[in-house]
């Protein structure tokens, strides 16, 4: 068993996966160690439900894990979502967090669940977008640039057409054997 638990731990040591309960009868929350350093805590820190909250990001991530945990306790309804945090130490990071109730007797006693690091693949997928974007924005413009040429090829060649007939009615009307004769 204590083999189990020390692969478990050093599987979810990779994954940068922790593990989270709240106990809604007696209000108190557990965070692993793992937990704790996705969160940049000491490992001494004892968290609290209100504390946990505050530290996702303001706005809609911190409206999203709020509402989420109120409907699991309420409701039962489990949740996965990716959403960002700010650690003790100040450091914006991205999370996966996974919670699910435990309900005995139509009661929600328990809420637990994961929370993973995923920092990494989520700045990653953004700078693919920012680079995707930039490619859509460079292939309209090079569209708008090729539109306008043919635009400016149109108008030349137009410009270009009236001048070139009477040049060429002209250079017509020269009767070449005067010219050969002068010579």
């Amino acid at each position: 068993m204590k083999k189990l638990e020390e692969l478990l731990e050093k599987t979810n040591r990779l994954a940068a996966v922790g593990s989270w309960e709240i106990d809604v009868d007696k209000g108190t929350v557990f965070w692993s160690d793992i937990t704790k350093e996705i969160r940049d805590a000491d490992p001494d820190f004892i968290p609290d439900l209100t504390a946990g909250m505050q530290m996702f990001n303001e706005g809609s991530h911190r409206n999203t894990i709020s509402k989420r945990v109120e409907d699991c306790i309420e409701k039962g309804i489990p949740w996965d979502d990716e959403l960002q945090i700010i650690t003790q130490k100040g450091n914006l990071k991205w999370i996966r967090t996974i919670g699910e109730a435990e309900i005995i007797n139509n009661k929600c006693v328990k809420v637990y669940g994961s929370f993973q690091d995923i920092d990494a693949r989520k700045r990653a997928e953004m700078e693919v977008l920012k680079v995707y974007e930039e490619r859509e924005l460079l292939i309209s413009e090079l569209t708008r640039s090729l539109q306008d040429l043919k635009q400016f090829s149109y108008i030349t060649s137009h410009n270009f057409r009236a001048p070139l007939s009477n040049l060429l009615g002209l250079i017509g009307l020269i009767d070449y054997s005067d010219l050969n004769a002068s010579n």
